[in-house]
């Protein structure tokens, strides 16, 4: 990636992966902190542990997954991703998405294991986690919604003939002054 960072925002599948990466090594991170008695001592039963699991199988794995077919399909099919601002939807639906989802997860858990060592009963903590379980859910929904949207731009990347669509979307790029060259490496992502 020396001196071609640019590609981040004009490659799809590529983003993708190294967001995935970016998750991969937080879950890394994590896993060596719950390695260690006290912190595991303070997250074991919690929440906490839900968020690791989902940092690693959402967070890294499924990036990877949509990153993947979406390069996958452009290339089986001979052509571009029906929309390119589709693709962007996607990604930022899932980024946001899990990114609430984890925080809220982890949250939850800390305000848990902080609970459980002041031998608060499990009983009352259900009011105390309200907020975060709703947040939870609505992130999900987001998550759930990502993947509607990518699965909408395939079918239609199928369905219709997506090189005067996206030869149209390489032009407004290039009007709106983010250069020609940008634009074509985001046409063929």
């Amino acid at each position: 990636m020396r001196g071609h960072w640019g590609k981040f925002f004009t490659n799809m599948p590529l983003r993708y992966g190294l967001t995935a990466l970016i998750f991969y090594l937080l879950v890394n991170i994590q896993g060596s902190f719950e390695a260690i008695q006290q912190f595991n001592r303070f997250t074991h039963f919690t929440n906490f542990v839900v968020a690791h699991a989902h940092l690693a199988l959402l967070g890294a794995f499924t990036f990877v997954g949509m990153g993947f077919i979406e390069y996958a399909f452009s290339r089986i099919y001979g052509k571009p991703i029906y929309s390119r601002a589709l693709s962007e939807w996607t990604y930022w639906l899932i980024l946001v998405g899990f990114s609430g989802f984890f925080w809220s997860l982890t949250i939850a858990g800390f305000i848990q294991g902080q609970a459980f060592l002041q031998g608060v009963p499990e009983i009352n903590l259900i009011a105390w986690l309200r907020p975060w379980y709703i947040a939870r859910a609505a992130f999900g929904g987001m998550i759930v919604l990502s993947g509607i949207v990518q699965m909408y731009n395939l079918w239609q990347t199928v369905r219709q003939d997506t090189r005067a669509l996206a030869l149209r979307e390489f032009e407004q790029v290039a009007r709106s002054g983010a250069g020609p060259q940008t634009a074509q490496e985001g046409s063929h992502a």
